[in-house]
């Protein structure tokens, strides 16, 4: 976890670094269409009570409901629209702003960096992040808080209806996301460990199709060699990747389980205040619709924590770049000293001491 948040907090700096004000505006249009569904039920649930001869919460008719309603369709497509093209304008600044402050870290290296082959092999990575892995790391954290927004809505609507099954529901999350957390961390170990052998890999491929070395191949056979390297090291790095996906098929299996139970209890509950007059129709039908709201956040949520708890040590490259120091360090020149040494400079002598000659 200390990763993924360390990830996180890296991530907004940069991004935040790009464009201010895009990011801030970004932002507050995500949360507003993280609210707009929520909101969208609950006028439902007014349409429904006010055509059944109830009065509305705001005494509003059923004409000025549907209006309503449709008045914040409008806002959410409207928002979505304009939210894509200020996503388009940022992306062009970070690329801009990251590629920059990459370059000029790199240019802070010394030989004895490039010659060590572990921070070459994380400068080949960190270019890799800066490339596309920052860009859709931030939208996975702007959906995962829209997100957080709105199923926090959602419970607080949950807790109203019955709380002991808002916690059943919080209780079994919290599980299914720990587990996708684990899984996650596992996956970066086994990419990391065979980042060397996928460089190899890609190495022989561009063996593959460049010009000069397609020419040697020819000339000295080596097609088979190469054809049973490319081979061995694609089933060494595929293999325990495929180990793995199967095992979190089957776990991630098991947990979504979880929430689907809680969620029926709940759906029990509410169906016996309904057949005992507790509560109204349309109550009913907003509670029930904010179940489809909740999977489809709690959905969304957990694909998108999980993919910043495995993509988090992605971006973890990048900040162990930036942290990277020079082996070589260079001794603080005063300003008297500066001067003196400009003296010096304008007017050098060359001076022998100790000089001794033998034949």
């Amino acid at each position: 976890m200390k990763i993924t948040l360390q990830a996180i907090q890296f991530v907004l700096k940069r991004s935040f670094l790009a464009s201010p004000l895009l990011f801030i505006v970004y932002a507050g249009i995500q949360i507003l269409l993280a609210l707009t569904s929520i909101l969208n039920i609950f006028i439902f649930k007014e349409i429904i009570d006010t055509a059944n001869g109830l009065n509305s919460l705001f005494g509003l008719t059923l004409l000025m409901l549907i209006s309503l309603r449709v008045a914040l369709d409008i806002i959410d497509r409207v928002s979505s629209r304009f939210a894509e093209y200020i996503w388009f304008v940022w992306d062009t600044k970070q690329i801009f702003v990251n590629y920059t402050a990459f370059l000029k870290k790199l240019a802070s290296f010394d030989f004895a960096n490039f010659e060590n082959p572990e921070t070459h092999d994380l400068i080949w990575r960190a270019f890799n992040r800066f490339q596309w892995h920052i860009k859709y790391y931030l939208d996975t954290v702007m959906k995962f808080f829209s997100k957080l927004v709105e199923l926090s809505a959602s419970l607080i609507i949950f807790a109203f209806a019955s709380p002991l099954s808002a916690f059943l529901i919080i209780l079994t999350n919290v599980v299914s996301i720990y587990i996708r957390t684990v899984l996650g961390a596992q996956s970066f170990n086994i990419y990391k460990a065979d980042s060397e052998i996928v460089r190899k890999f890609d190495y022989l491929h561009g063996m593959a199709v460049n010009r000069e070395t397609l020419m040697e191949l020819k000339q000295f056979q080596g097609f088979d060699f190469l054809k049973e390297r490319l081979f061995a090291l694609y089933r060494s790095f595929t293999g325990r990747q495929m180990r793995q996906y199967k095992k979190q098929w089957i776990w991630l299996t098991l947990v979504d389980m979880l929430p689907i139970g809680a969620i029926g209890i709940f759906l029990v509950t509410i169906m016996g205040k309904l057949q005992t007059g507790e509560m109204s129709t349309g109550v009913f039908v907003f509670l029930f619709t904010n179940i489809f709201v909740f999977s489809g956040a709690l959905r969304q949520l957990s694909g998108d924590l999980g993919s910043l708890s495995s993509d988090g040590h992605f971006i973890h490259d990048a900040i162990n770049f930036f942290a990277v120091k020079q082996t070589i360090t260079f001794p603080t020149v005063s300003t008297s000293q500066k001067e003196e040494l400009r003296k010096v400079l304008r007017n050098p002598t060359i001076t022998l001491e100790n000089v001794s000659f033998s034949y």
